[in-house]
């Protein structure tokens, strides 16, 4: 039995894997940024967290730090994306995703990490996605915010291991939850072409919450894992130079 704390699972991929880790027998906490009636779960508890608030960081972290139960596995689900040109984001627009996606996870894991160290154990899992390689346009921020916290689980990776403590990194094709994905206030006739039809090879998130929940119960050397035949072939096709090229021609003549 392990305690795990899922941010974002009040609806979406995290509940999926909050109900399905919490029928496996596990202690399993939720949080959301809007505690509502019809978030109520039986298979586990929900907690207030708002990741662009450190105060709300604080009581969170201060929650498992006080009862000196240290939590046994963390995944950071919660995440949120704006579906515009970069160059039309508000400032604010870009800090919010920066925020949810990388400032905040970063913040949680900081406070949680010398519970973890004392126990000599412990698992960080990051929902990250596969544009944090295969990047599209009107995603350049969304895109950043997934590079940048791998950099960083990346780190933690090399780092934590003297402590037992893995880390692993999810890339999943895109999923059909009701994740986030908002526009900018910023409202104005655009100087860009439309964004391209492309298939988007959705993935099912049951099959991808099957596939997260073996790794919380049988953690392995493995640093980032792909959740699909199609995000597998586009990780494969896109690690290397001459595949970013061919991307971005591609994308420059759609676009010119």
């Amino acid at each position: 039995m392990k305690k795990i704390l899922i941010t974002g699972a009040a609806r979406g991929l995290g509940r999926c894997l909050g109900e399905s880790l919490s029928k496996e027998g596990n202690i399993v906490y939720g949080t959301t940024s809007s505690l509502r009636s019809e978030y109520n779960h039986e298979s586990f508890k929900l907690l207030n967290l708002d990741l662009r608030d450190e105060k709300s960081i604080d009581r969170l972290a201060s929650h498992f730090i006080e009862s000196d139960e240290p939590i046994d596995v963390l995944i950071h689900n919660a995440g949120i994306a704006y579906l515009d040109p970069t160059d039309y984001l508000e400032e604010s627009e870009i800090r919010h995703i920066f925020d949810v996606n990388f400032f905040g996870p970063i913040n949680l894991t900081k406070k949680l990490l010398p519970q973890m160290r004392k126990a000599n154990k412990g698992h960080l899992i990051f929902i990250s996605s596969i544009v944090s390689i295969d990047h599209w346009p009107f995603l350049g921020v969304y895109s950043a915010s997934k590079a940048a916290i791998e950099s960083v689980a990346f780190e933690w990776a090399v780092l934590l291991k003297k402590w037992n403590i893995h880390v692993s990194v999810i890339r999943p094709n895109p999923l059909q939850t009701d994740m986030q994905i908002l526009r900018s206030k910023n409202i104005k006739p655009s100087p860009y072409s439309d964004l391209p039809i492309r298939d988007l090879k959705w993935e099912n998130i049951d099959d991808v919450c099957k596939i997260i929940s073996k790794i919380v119960n049988e953690p392995s050397t493995q640093f980032a894992f792909q959740t699909g035949p199609h995000s597998q072939k586009t990780a494969e096709h896109f690690l290397n130079e001459s595949a970013y090229d061919s991307s971005l021609a591609q994308y420059q003549q759609h676009f010119s």
